[in-house]
C-alpha cells in the first residue's frame, strides 16, 4: 500500500476496486466491501507531506501540470460514474499536493483504468 503512494508520481492511483472484481471476488465472493472499506481506512491513515521527514508516505506531485493531469483523470472518472471513496482533490497543504485517493466503480472506459 506505502509503496503505490510512494511512487505517486508513475501510480497515481490504485484500483481497488478493479484488483477485487478481477483477482479476488472470483475465489472470494461478497468480499469487495469489506475490503474497500479496509483500503480506504488504511489509505486515510497515510503521512502527506514533506519526503524527507520520517513516516511521510506521499510527497507532492512534481508540477502543476502533473497536478492538473491528475485532476483530469479524476474529474473524468467521476463523470463516467466512478465513486470517490477518499481523496479525490488538492490536499489541504497546498502547492502540488494531491490527497490519496481511491475510486470506486472504476470502468475500462475512464482514463485511470489506463
Amino acid at each position: 500500500l506505502q509503496q503505490s503512494f510512494v511512487t505517486v508520481g508513475k501510480h497515481v492511483f490504485v484500483q481497488t476496486e478493479y484488483l477485487c472484481k478481477k483477482f479476488i471476488i472470483p475465489f472470494c465472493a461478497g468480499i469487495y466491501e469489506k475490503f474497500a472499506n479496509a483500503f480506504a481506512k488504511a489509505v486515510r491513515g497515510l503521512q502527506v507531506g514533506n519526503g524527507l521527514i520520517e513516516g511521510t508516505v506521499q510527497g507532492p506531485l512534481i508540477n502543476e501540470a502533473a497536478l492538473e493531469k491528475v485532476e483530469t483523470i479524476v474529474r473524468d472518472a467521476t463523470a463516467k460514474g466512478a465513486d470517490v471513496v477518499i481523496g479525490g482533490k488538492r490536499h489541504s497543504l497546498g502547492m502540488t499536493f494531491y490527497e490519496p485517493t481511491v475510486l470506486g466503480n472504476v470502468s475500462k472506459d475512464m482514463l485511470i483504468f489506463r
